[in-house]
């Protein structure tokens, strides 16, 4: 077997290969300098805020079944609540046990925005 080899042709497409690739690698930077992917941690005291209407639905002596149509409407407006923040703040929530250090605490914003809701 004989192989005819075009070296003219195999530096051609090797060049064409690295310019493509240096290309690539030139969009790719350009993509991650304008629009940078990082994502914030949060933290809120989820169990602080569940304590605290816990207590106060602990003193309104409310029936069975009052107190469960209250905690379910509670635990949606919470859950809705820490969705909006997240979209709004451009952040991902976890509960502050679950985080040491070096996240910001968001439970005063959830807080404000509950009382908001419930006042509505």
């Amino acid at each position: 077997m004989i192989f005819n080899l075009n070296v003219k042709a195999v530096l051609q497409h090797c060049y064409s290969f690295l310019f493509g690739m240096l290309g690539c690698l030139i969009v790719f930077i350009a993509a991650h300098l304008f629009n940078p992917t990082t994502s914030t941690i949060g933290t809120v005291n989820i169990t602080g805020i569940i304590n605290h209407f816990i207590k106060q639905e602990s003193n309104k002596n409310l029936s069975p079944d009052v107190l469960k149509q209250e905690v379910s409407e509670f635990g949606n407006k919470l859950e809705a609540t820490l969705h909006q923040l997240a979209k709004e703040k451009h952040i991902t929530l976890f509960p502050s046990e679950a985080v040491i250090s070096g996240s910001q605490d968001y439970t005063g914003v959830v807080n404000q925005k509950m009382k908001a809701l419930i006042i509505s």
